[in-house]
């Protein structure tokens, strides 16, 4: 008899054990997790993805601050798609009504036949007269 509650004591250890060791695996799982996913890459917007990288003959970057205008023209291809691309991986989060007149930085690509802009107010990026809070790690 001895031997049978021996056997049946190892076997509740062994499934008290294997229940720790997988809850605690779960709640490493959670923890490792972003708080806040609630994002998309601007990657993701119609007016990121109306661009043709390829046809884009210049970008036009101004800086809008108190202390006034800084333009700049970058017609370096490999410098566009530099541009275009850390533009593209930007984490846009939700939306927001928040206003700023004077930290603004607009990104106007200029294709033959077209030209697209992106607005960064701040902390937030304008896309469709709609403002987005920039998702930051």
């Amino acid at each position: 008899m001895n031997t049978k509650k021996i056997v049946l004591l190892i076997i509740m250890l062994i499934i008290m054990s294997t229940g720790f060791v997988l809850a605690n695996l779960t709640i490493e799982t959670e923890s490792n997790k972003p708080i806040n996913t609630k994002y998309k890459y601007l990657r993701e917007f119609d007016t990121y993805k109306k661009i043709d990288i390829t046809k884009v003959k210049e970008l036009e970057i101004t800086r809008y601050t108190v202390g006034g205008d800084n333009p700049k023209t970058i017609t370096d291809y490999d410098e566009i798609k530099s541009n275009y691309n850390n533009l593209g991986n930007m984490k846009i989060g939700k939306e927001t009504d928040q206003v700023c007149e004077d930290n603004t930085t607009v990104y106007n690509f200029i294709e033959e036949e077209k030209a697209i802009h992106f607005e960064i107010e701040c902390d937030w990026i304008i896309i469709n007269n709609k403002r987005y809070l920039i998702y930051k790690n």
